[in-house]
């Protein structure tokens, strides 16, 4: 046994060997996949620089458009507003024309009346003269006034026409030479916006043309890498098959060498059995279990075996030294069987593992994988002769005959230590990982299966 122990870690090392070297060939294959990432990566950025230059430059020649365009828009808006105050200077000087020309009016009105009251005290006939000289007088110089008037206010039109002619004539000279300049400007600015627009798409297509190859690039790259891969990986898998074959051909070979002194070791005597009763509480899955095991037992039977099912409430007493609390009741297996042939007898212990129980509102984990009571009672059972067999509820629930079917290949294995020359062929439950306190309260439970089981006949 030691020498195969010894045997069996070396081939264990040289297997973590090969695992390091895979990994090592790992590493170095993920530290070129880095290296080029950081390659493209590096070339991204330059292509982001020389779009960000292209972006400003096209930025800078916009904005000085702009500022030549407002610059002229400016100096049109100072034209006008000259123009626009020396045509308030010219109706001011107007109004104040008419105010000097009402001025002297009402200094007519004045003298006049003055005149009148002066030959108020004179005869009728004498102030009738007078009055009508004045009249004649006032007359003639209501004419004078009104032929000024009329000359002050054709002089006015002929001002106001010629400011209008003048400021139509500026309109037309001026606007229309703004006007050209715009749109030669606007010309210019549209020639030079279809060169930009050129240049960007020549950008463009040396950016797609680049983006192209780059891409090829690193296609043809990924291909190269992934056949260096696929051959590596392939060579590495025949090594490792071939030496998995040659690692399990020896182990058989130990096996079969050391197959009686296992048998032995497999049915030391048992120091406990069921010696007493008990009131434990029992799972929802332990009597249908025991329903489908005692259905299957006959074929065990066939092949020369007893099979003893003990009942539900079957105890183990234990000795109760140094312990204290639950332990010195003693154990009830879930289901507990005794399976005989050749004066040979194993005792087997199977339990049905839940995740959690109900508290109130509170899922309390149970059978974790850290439950020091449960690891302690499964190594002494263990030491005196017991094999325990532990599923969860959930393989039970859902392959409860695969958990059969692994019971009975144990029983044969133990019996017969190639369970294969029985031409036999057994499909085992799905591995289920062992939960802790933490992931406990998270694993679902099973409803009773028995309406979809069907017993076999």
């Amino acid at each position: 046994m030691n020498h195969g122990h010894m045997r069996k870690e070396k081939y264990e090392r040289e297997r973590a060997e090969r695992i390091r070297e895979h990994e090592e060939a790992l590493r170095c294959w993920e530290a070129e996949c880095e290296a080029l990432i950081q390659a493209h990566r590096a070339k991204l950025s330059k292509y982001q620089e020389d779009v960000h230059w292209w972006q400003v430059r096209c930025e800078g020649i916009r904005r000085v458009h702009q500022q030549k365009y407002e610059e002229d828009l400016r100096h049109w808006e100072s034209e006008c507003e000259s123009l626009r105050q020396t045509h308030q200077e010219r109706l001011r000087e107007h109004q104040e024309a008419l105010r000097r020309w009402e001025a002297e009016c009402e200094d007519l009105k004045r003298i006049h009346e003055e005149d009148l009251r002066r030959y108020q005290g004179t005869t009728l006939r004498q102030w009738q003269e007078e009055c009508a000289v004045l009249n004649q007088a006032h007359q003639e110089r209501l004419r004078e006034h009104q032929e000024a008037l009329r000359q002050w206010e054709a002089e006015c039109e002929d001002l106001r026409r010629r400011h209008e002619e003048d400021l139509r004539r500026y309109q037309e000279t001026d606007l229309r030479r703004w006007q050209e300049e715009c749109a030669i400007l606007n010309q210019a600015h549209q020639e030079r916006l279809r060169e930009h627009q050129e240049a960007l798409r020549q950008w463009e297509a040396e950016c797609e043309d680049l983006r192209r190859k780059h891409e090829e690039r690193c296609q043809e790259i990924l291909r190269r890498w992934q056949e260096e891969c696929t051959f590596i990986g392939r060579r590495h898998w025949e090594k490792y098959q071939e030496a998995l074959r040659q690692w399990e051909a020896e182990c058989e070979a130990i096996k079969r060498k050391h197959k009686d002194e296992v048998v032995r070791l497999s049915f030391r005597q048992q120091s406990l059995r069921p010696n007493a009763s008990s009131d434990a509480r029992s799972g929802r899955f332990d009597n249908f279990l025991r329903d489908v095991l005692r259905k299957r037992v006959k074929s065990l039977e066939r092949y020369g075996f007893e099979v003893t099912l003990f009942p539900q409430n079957a105890a183990i007493s234990i000795q109760a030294q140094g312990w204290s609390g639950y332990y010195h009741k003693g154990y009830t297996p879930d289901i507990a069987m005794q399976v005989s042939r050749n004066r040979q007898s194993l005792l087997i212990d199977i339990e049905i593992d839940e995740p959690w129980f109900l508290e109130g509102n509170w899922r309390s984990p149970i059978h974790t994988i850290n439950d020091c009571k449960q690891n302690r009672r499964d190594t002494h059972l263990a030491d005196r002769g017991w094999v325990v067999i532990r599923f969860s509820e959930r393989q039970v629930a859902t392959e409860s005959e695969e958990c059969i079917n692994l019971v009975f290949y144990l029983v044969l294995s133990a019996f017969a230590p190639d369970p294969e020359q029985l031409n036999l062929s057994f499909s085992f439950p799905t591995d289920h990982k062992r939960w802790d306190s933490q992931s406990a309260p998270s694993e679902p439970r099973f409803p009773l299966p028995y309406s979809s089981f069907q017993f076999p006949s």
